[in-house]
């Protein structure tokens, strides 16, 4: 579970002068990356609020995640990030091995 975070008008993030809304990024860090250079982003006075689906279908969703930390982006959780969260659940109840033959839903 992810801990909700509510901003108010004083918060640093809230007053940013600039605010990027991301998405769909499904592991893809070196697009990603890429982005945040066409934008020229900048910790400073960018704030970066990623609206789902941070990982999943690109090759490099682990990556996707720490450069989110380590931008201090905000995240809304997407579907493709919501199943990834289920399976590693269930990985931990029940073992790696119970996933032979099951699919998430």
């Amino acid at each position: 579970m992810t801990k909700l975070v509510a901003l108010d008008a004083n918060s640093p993030a809230a007053t940013k002068p600039r605010v990027f809304v991301i998405g769909d990024v499904h592991g893809c860090l070196d697009e990603f990356n890429q982005l945040l250079t066409a934008i020229n982003y900048s910790g400073v006075t960018d704030q970066v609020i990623i609206a789902g689906d941070l990982t999943a279908t690109g090759p490099d969703s682990i990556g996707v995640i720490r450069r989110a930390q380590q931008i201090g982006a905000l995240c809304v959780r997407g579907n493709h990030d919501d199943k990834i969260i289920r399976l590693r659940t269930f990985q931990n109840v029940n073992g790696a091995s119970a996933m032979t033959g099951t699919s998430i839903r």
